[in-house]
């Protein structure tokens, strides 16, 4: 059996990835109420490997809804800036946290990506 050694970039749009991601867990959004705002008017579309994205944003949101606060409305807000050459993709709720950061934020400028602050939560995908 032949294996791709080189994973494939791709054009992607984040709205349609968010579309999946919310698609895919929409029970839990319901169950909570929980309440996703986007903004992808500084990038829309970035060329990255289409699964990575897909999981990036579908393990964050999830974390989100996961570790929400109890008793209150999950709040999740998510964004693109661009820093120069590089795009980043800001996830902030108002979940539980460490005193350290609400907030996420990834560059996606390779098919590798960073964290360029602190988390308030591990990923499992780093």
């Amino acid at each position: 059996m032949r294996q791709d050694l080189e994973i494939q970039r791709e054009r992607v749009c984040l709205e349609s990835c968010m579309k999946r991601t919310i698609d895919g867990l929409q029970t839990e959004i319901n169950r909570l109420d929980a309440q996703i705002e986007t903004d992808f008017s500084a990038v829309s579309v970035i060329e990255y490997p289409p699964q990575y994205l897909n999981s990036i944003i579908h393990t964050l949101v999830s974390n989100s809804l996961k570790y929400h606060y109890p008793g209150r409305r999950p709040l999740i807000r998510i964004r693109t800036e661009k820093d120069g050459d590089n795009v980043i993709l800001k996830v902030s709720d108002n979940g539980l946290g460490s005193i350290l950061s609400n907030t996420r934020r990834i560059s996606l400028r390779s098919a590798r990506f960073s964290i360029v602050i602190p988390m308030r939560r591990v990923l499992g995908f780093i």
